[in-house]
């Protein structure tokens, strides 16, 4: 059975229109003779959360008084702010005991900030109780008469970073200093950075120096990014006492007015070779010579073959016979193999350099896991180097030719051949050199590679 309230409120809702327009286009008294009406549709509003609607209400109603059924209602609804503004004196406070009993910070705000004559006092000790930063700092910066002292009290005690920033950044009146000895007791988080920065009277030789007390290498560089009026050059010798290479490199490539020079003879000092080979590669002004020198007398193979790679500038011959002296057979054939995306196209270079500056620097066993070895055949003709030169190579090429390496030096006599550029003189030493070998040295596991080459010299020489 349908009861007499629920035909009452299905009646509102099929003619609401015409009832709304009917209270909009006159002024009511809530406790005059349409009492029983008014408070209907009111409950209906409330119900339906329809806070537009309720405003024009409330804009013609005058002496709203709230009765325990409509603050059933109430609860949880935007409505509440409405409301409170066009209630009497007693409804309104109850209402705004209504918003305490939620224990919702949003609400305890809004009310706070938008409803004449609530009691500040109490509200504040709402959102003190109910921990929520966000809405501590909101109530400080918006709420006419909220007691400064008392809720920066309650956000540094709530020991959140980003709170205290907040804080300091947004509310007006607030002790910088205080603030600023609370964010010391963090672990330099984003927010201890920001304050520094972007809190107006903010002490920023106070920030400097709890890092400097840290050690922390990333965290003085990350400071000296990030803090537009920092000391640089205070901060510079900080970062050098941490002997960290990686961010002292960093530090004198990002950070603007950086003493590179400085900076440079620190990370050396680290010996440190992965950030010595980052800091030629990536920091204007850097003495690439120097640093060269470094890493080719630390022997040490992937750094001599990451500074060939990613140096610009970095002398190709001198690196070539540096990790041909480390006798790393991965990076010596890593060091051949560098592409021609790569910063240095090694091939024919690497060849120049390994003849003009002395076989003798190359031992038979290094040369011949070179993996792509061919190369050198292919490109020694290209070079115009002189016949003393091609005749030392072909004679070493022969000299270390023996049982076990002899498929490598085929393959590297057989590329030499097919260079395009390659004179018949030099056809006739190398056939002569390789005959002689044949004649000496007829091993039967060599007779495919014997015949292959013979059919090509002979075609060469008819040619």
């Amino acid at each position: 059975m349908i009861s007499e309230k629920d035909l009452e409120q299905e009646y509102i809702e099929r003619n609401l229109g015409s009832i709304m327009d009917r209270i909009e286009n006159n002024n009511y008294d809530y406790n005059g003779k349409y009492h029983d009406e008014l408070k209907s549709v009111l409950e209906y509003l409330i119900l339906t959360d329809d806070d537009g609607l309720l405003r024009v209400y409330c804009s013609r109603v005058k002496n709203i008084v709230l009765d325990d059924s409509c603050f059933d209602k109430i609860k949880k609804s935007d409505c509440i702010f409405v409301l409170a503004n066009n209630i009497s004196k007693e409804s309104r406070n109850k209402l705004e005991d209504i918003v305490v009993s939620l224990k919702n910070a949003y609400y305890v705000y809004c009310f706070a900030f938008t409803v004449t004559g609530a009691n500040i006092k109490k509200l504040e000790d709402a959102v003190i109780t109910l921990k929520n930063g966000n809405f501590i700092c909101k109530f400080a910066k918006d709420v006419t008469g909220a007691n400064i002292e008392r809720l920066e009290n309650a956000v540094i005690a709530l020991k959140d970073s980003e709170y205290i920033y907040e804080f300091a950044k947004k509310v007006k009146g607030a002790n910088i200093a205080k603030l600023e000895d609370a964010m010391m007791y963090f672990d330099f988080e984003s927010y201890f950075y920001k304050f520094a920065n972007e809190v107006r009277g903010a002490n920023i030789s106070k920030f400097e120096n709890k890092l400097i007390e840290s050690k922390d290498a990333k965290k003085i560089y990350n400071f000296a990014k990030y803090v537009k009026n920092a000391n640089i050059e205070k901060l510079e010798n900080a970062i050098i006492q941490t002997s960290n290479a990686k961010y002292i490199s960093m530090f004198a490539a990002c950070i603007k007015g950086a003493n590179i020079e400085k900076l440079e003879n620190a990370v050396i000092l680290t010996k440190d070779n992965v950030g010595i080979v980052w800091f030629a590669a990536n920091v204007q002004g850097a003495n690439v010579e120097k640093l060269e020198n470094v890493v080719i007398n630390s022997l040490d193979a992937k750094c001599i073959y990451n500074f060939a790679k990613y140096v610009k500038n970095a002398n190709i011959g001198k690196l070539t016979i540096a990790i041909l002296n480390t006798k790393n057979l991965e990076y010596i054939n890593s060091f051949m193999l560098l592409s021609k995306t790569d910063q240095v196209y090694i091939g024919s270079k690497t060849c120049y350099s390994l003849l003009s500056e002395g076989l003798e620097q190359l031992t038979k066993e290094t040369f011949l896991n070179i993996k792509n070895s061919e190369n050198i055949g292919r490109d020694i003709f290209n070079q115009g180097l002189s016949e003393e030169i091609r005749q030392q190579f072909i004679d070493y090429l022969f000299n270390n030719i023996d049982e076990d390496n002899n498929s490598s030096i085929l393959r590297i006599y057989y590329e030499m051949l097919k260079n395009p550029n390659i004179k018949e003189e030099d056809v006739d030493v190398l056939d002569l050199e390789y005959k002689n070998y044949i004649m000496q040295n007829n091993k039967e596991n060599n007779q495919g590679n014997v015949l292959k080459l013979k059919r090509f010299t002979d075609k060469s020489n008819n040619s």
